[in-house]
């Protein structure tokens, strides 16, 4: 698969116009007073509202626009015979250095860090996304986007590519479909560049099963970057999150007690290993510290997740509503809010099967209008019940490859099925796209 091709459009700041060069924003300000950078200013914004055209900018430069204001001093000529056979020495122990490192190594080396403006972003890239929200993500995808255009061999920039469309098709409105996609491209970019990191073996894991169903392909990159990295907590942590679709209940938990371990401040991490000791059936212990997680960060979506998915299969049902309309608060989903005041109805008239048949309705209704999934209706009719009705709809979703069906064997709503000849079918045709 090609990498994503290189982002066009607008610089929106001055800051986005300096990154672009690689250079500070006193020299890029400069360009434009100097040598006719095209610069655009906002109607009413003053000198410091600006935008920049990145097809004009291009054009700029290809006429030489940025030439003379990088131009290096002019060298005596008594020097340049020596400066040649210099750089012919250097560049043949170059040559056999590289040659060295692709064969030995198997990556393509460099001749130096990247640029310092590169690393800026690289490092805010890496803030952004540790805080896991939809805003940080997208912030985050800006800054590695603009880490490769600086250097396009950066490949520790390609990884946060790829770890970021990994999470941003969870947070955000992003297609699981086009994020995982543009996730695998990256992740397969920075191995071309570096097929020692880590980290993109571990996105390339990640999208090879929740977006492309190929656990066995997935299993293989997650420990080769285990085995690269044994102190990355992030090839521990979505490791953990994989095993328990492959029935290693056991697995997941050391796994995930590893990469805690390495990170304990992690607020992911911590609640990741509450819904795994959930489905471990260590209830107290995992209710305890999703409870802790939840107060300490009430703005982080996954505790609130993990609290609702288990009151919503273990009651009781009112703290389901309570949790399912705070991380709908959370996380500004209209759509989810309506479904909590579903469920608040169906509750206070019928009670828990009042609420599951108010779910039902809706979610039926969602399904037909391409607004749920089958795999989500099929849970309901199961919960009601509807056993034939329950595995109709999971063929339904096996045939349209949803990503919810890829957690079936840990999934509570099956728990009943979890022995039925037609669901162990089911999961066994589970295969890669």
């Amino acid at each position: 698969m090609n990498a994503p091709e290189r982002p066009l459009g607008r610089l929106e700041s001055w800051k986005a116009v300096a990154a672009y060069f690689g250079r500070d924003e006193r020299t890029v300000r400069r360009w434009e007073a100097e040598r006719g950078l095209p610069i655009r200013r906002l109607p009413g914004g003053g000198r410091s509202r600006i935008f920049a055209d990145v097809s004009e900018i291009e054009a700029w430069r290809r006429g030489g626009g940025a030439d003379e204001a990088a131009k290096p001093p002019r060298t005596p000529r008594f020097l340049k015979r020596w400066l040649y056979l210099g750089v012919v020495a250097a560049a043949t122990a170059a040559a056999i250095v590289i040659g060295v490192l692709w064969l030995g190594l198997g990556f393509k080396a460099r001749l130096g860090p990247p640029p310092i403006a590169a690393q800026r972003l690289y490092v805010e890239g890496e803030e952004a996304w540790a805080q896991r929200s939809p805003a940080s993500l997208n912030q985050a995808l800006d800054d590695f986007n603009a880490a490769t255009r600086i250097d396009p061999d950066y490949a520790e920039a390609w990884v946060g590519l790829a770890k970021t469309y990994d999470l941003i098709r969870e947070y955000t409105l992003v297609p699981e479909a086009q994020a995982f996609q543009l996730a695998r491209a990256a992740a397969q970019r920075a191995l071309k560049l570096d097929n020692r990191l880590a980290g993109a073996h571990t996105a390339l894991a990640f999208a090879d099963y929740w977006g492309y169903w190929d656990a066995a392909a997935a299993r293989r990159e997650f420990q080769r970057g285990i085995e690269l990295d044994p102190k990355s907590s992030l090839a521990h942590h979505w490791y953990a999150t994989f095993l328990p679709s492959q029935g290693d209940f056991a697995g997941a938990l050391r796994e995930i007690a590893r990469a805690r371990k390495l990170d304990p401040n992690s607020r992911a991490i911590r609640a990741d290993q509450g819904e795994l000791l959930i489905q471990a059936g260590r209830v107290d212990e995992a209710l305890t510290d999703l409870r802790a997680a939840e107060a300490a960060d009430p703005g982080f979506r996954s505790p609130h997740t993990y609290l609702a998915n288990y009151y919503f299969l273990h009651g009781p049902e009112a703290e389901y509503v309570r949790e399912c309309d705070t991380l709908a608060d959370v996380i500004h989903d209209a759509s989810g809010k309506a479904e909590c005041d579903v469920a608040r109805r169906g509750l206070a008239t019928g009670g828990r099967r009042g609420m599951l048949e108010a779910l039902l309705a809706s979610r039926l209704e969602q399904l037909r209008v391409g607004g749920a999934t089958a795999c989500s209706v099929a849970g309901l009719y199961n919960l009601l019940g509807d056993k034939a009705q329950a595995l109709a709809l999971l063929r339904q979703g096996l045939s349209r490859h949803e990503g919810d069906m890829l957690g079936l064997r840990a999934d509570g709503r099956f728990v009943s099925l979890r022995g039925d000849p037609e669901f162990q079918a089911i999961v066994r045709e589970m295969k890669p796209l």
